[in-house]
């Protein structure tokens, strides 16, 4: 799943131009999904470009019916890629707050990561994407403390966004070998404001450009 630095530069450059009046086909990939509770509704999106190779996935959320969150970039891809919905293939909620989208079952996964906010602020949305699996968490609160499991495949990465500024953070680390395998390890992510530390106690890691391999960077969406 690893991508050319070229096929993301070319999805960082179309999708400026729809700032400006590139003109895309929509289509949903899914509908809704609601959180248990409800309070949470989500609709994915995809769009081409006109020729029809440059595919754009968006993700939209509702909180108590009210949309919070619009247009969030996920994934890009071109006539080389595998669509979204082969690579993520499966929208599950770990609770309330925090919705899975990927491949894995929760049987294989083997990864433990904390998400801890120290800031005093809330993050409105928090997306961990490592590769086949991501996470999107919404509204975390200041001190809190999330535990989770995961599948780590080489590289993890996160970004947010502060809920009262708006300001966006981001950060990503990949094994130092380049390796896209699956290691044993446990991660941990503390958000600091606009900063964020992404780091394993057991595994040789080195910072990386945020995001994902499978979208271009926060500020280019």
């Amino acid at each position: 799943m690893k991508r050319k630095a070229l096929t993301i530069g070319i999805a960082a450059l179309l999708s400026l131009a729809s700032g400006i009046g590139c003109k895309r086909t929509s289509e949903e990939l899914l509908s809704s999904t609601s959180s248990p509770s409800r309070q949470y509704k989500v609709e994915i999106s995809q769009r081409r470009d006109l020729s029809g190779d440059e595919r754009y996935v968006y993700l939209s959320v509702y909180r108590n019916d009210q949309q919070f969150l619009r247009n969030k970039l996920l994934y890009t891809g071109d006539l080389l890629d595998e669509d979204f919905r082969t690579l993520y293939p499966k929208y599950s909620w770990v609770d309330e707050s925090i919705l899975k989208i990927g491949q894995t079952s929760s049987d294989s996964q083997s990864n433990s990561l904390r998400i801890t906010n120290d800031s005093p602020n809330t993050i409105s949305y928090l997306l961990v994407e490592t590769y086949r699996e991501k996470y999107v968490l919404f509204d975390v609160e200041p001190g809190a403390i999330i535990n989770m499991t995961f599948q780590f495949l080489g590289q993890l990465s996160c970004q947010g966004v502060l809920a009262s500024s708006q300001e966006r953070f981001s950060g990503a680390v990949r094994l130092t070998s380049d390796s896209e395998t699956s290691v044993p390890g446990d991660f941990s992510i503390r958000v600091r404001d606009k900063n964020v530390i992404v780091e394993s106690p057991t595994l040789e890691l080195k910072t990386v450009t945020c995001c994902a391999a499978d979208r271009p960077d926060i500020y280019h969406e």
